[in-house]
């Protein structure tokens, strides 16, 4: 728990490398401490190695299969990687567990529109805003989704 709590410290103090060494630390003595796995994979996210990333999410959902917050983040990290559909099963896992966080919503919400699953898409920024209203990312999700709906789709040119 001490190295957990250094690690957090020094990740607010930004520094990012001796944090993870203290993550790295904390799972040493303790390898099933989620939290930790989960805080490690977000710091490892956020510098660009995501297959570090995802190892530690993925780690995170074997000792505690439902966790939300590791469905949501592996969710955003295999997205980053080009993952498109293994990321919306993730998203979907979190939103079923989590089913009023406004943000799981909206990562779905973004990962459906990326996949042409417009309708769906649209939904889930609407279920996002239902909970919280003043989310600007779903804010934008909807514009865009609701824009991309009035447009027509472009059909092969007739001659």
């Amino acid at each position: 728990m001490a190295y957990y709590n250094l690690a957090v410290s020094l990740e607010r103090d930004g520094t990012p490398e001796k944090a993870a060494f203290y993550y790295q630390k904390a799972l040493e003595s303790k390898p099933d401490y989620v939290q930790a796995h989960i805080n490690l994979g977000v710091l490892l996210a956020n510098h660009g190695d995501l297959d570090a990333a995802t190892s530690h999410y993925r780690e995170a959902l074997r000792i505690k299969p439902n966790n939300p917050v590791a469905h949501n983040n592996l969710g955003n990290a295999l997205s980053a990687r080009g993952d498109l559909a293994a990321a919306a099963d993730c998203l979907a896992l979190a939103v079923a567990a989590e089913p009023d966080n406004a943000i799981f919503h909206n990562n779905l919400a973004r990962i459906l529109a990326k996949q042409g699953k417009q309708a769906e898409a649209e939904r889930h920024y609407r279920l996002a805003l239902q909970i919280q209203p003043d989310l600007p990312q779903a804010q934008k999700g909807l514009a865009d989704a609701l824009e991309r709906k009035k447009k027509p789709a472009v059909s092969g040119q007739a001659w």
